[in-house]
Formats: C-alpha cells, structure tokens, sequence
C-alpha cells in the first residue's frame, strides 16, 4: 500500500471525505482542461487530419478516414471526411497527416420519409428531422 492510500483510510469523517474527493475531482477538471487547450492548440481549421485506428472500434466507418477540420470546439473538432459526412471527433482519436484529401461531395440522396436533401451516401438514411420525428435512423426501421 501507498502512504497515500494508508493516510486515506485513516481519515474517520464523512466530511473530511467529501472535501477529499472535492479536491481530486477539481484536480481532475483541471488536468482534462490542460490537455483539451494543448490538444485543441494543436491542430486549426483547413488541416488536413486522420482518425487515430489504435483508438477507434475495429467495424467503424470512420476508421483510417482522411478529412479536413471545418470548426475546432472546445474538446472535439467538426471534421469533414467528404462522402462519410461531417462528424465531431475528439481530439484524442486525431493524427495531423499529411495524406491527400479526397474531399468527394456529399451524395444527394433525398430522405425516403419527407424527400428532403439528405448527405448521407446511404439513401435509406432519415433525414435529421424525421429521425427527430420518428427516433429512428433508417427508412426500413419504420
């Protein structure tokens, strides 16, 4: 045992506890918020960027994708990947690259449900309001 978990399990109040795990967690904060700005910092709009493959699920669409960063927020970046869409990657799952993008358009499939420009490549896709509507993604599920 560490002389830090020695010292935590001699402490008897509920209160001094709580004022413990305060601390911890406003440590916490502060270190994600660190790391956020130095990773934020570290990329800008129009680089080009690919998703990090140690980091994301094997069957993801959005595995080894190339694109460009269009907005950098505050912990994630809105990453245009051409014909996959636009999506908000975290930074953490970003490389800087310096890989061609392809940058192919956005197919113009139409919403099955409301006929309603879709940029999805997939055309049974709902369109946002109607999967708002509906609560599903796909045509088919309705």
């Amino acid at each position: 045992m560490t002389n830090l978990t020695k010292t935590i399990k001699k402490i008897d109040s509920i209160l001094e506890l709580r004022e413990l795990n305060s601390l911890i967690v406003d440590r916490i904060k502060s270190l994600r918020r660190t790391t956020n700005f130095q990773s934020s910092t570290e990329f800008s709009i129009g680089q080009t960027v690919k998703i990090n493959n140690e980091n994301i699920k094997s069957n993801s669409k959005l595995k080894g994708a190339i694109g460009k960063i269009k907005k950098i927020n505050r912990t994630k970046a809105v990453v245009d990947f051409g014909n996959i869409g636009e999506w908000n990657v975290p930074f953490y799952l970003l490389l800087k690259t310096k890989e061609k993008f392809n940058g192919k358009k956005k197919t113009g499939n139409k919403c099955k449900y409301c006929r309603k420009p879709n940029c999805s490549p997939d055309p049974d896709v709902l369109c946002g309001d109607c999967r708002e509507t509906f609560g599903h993604s796909f045509y088919s599920e309705l």
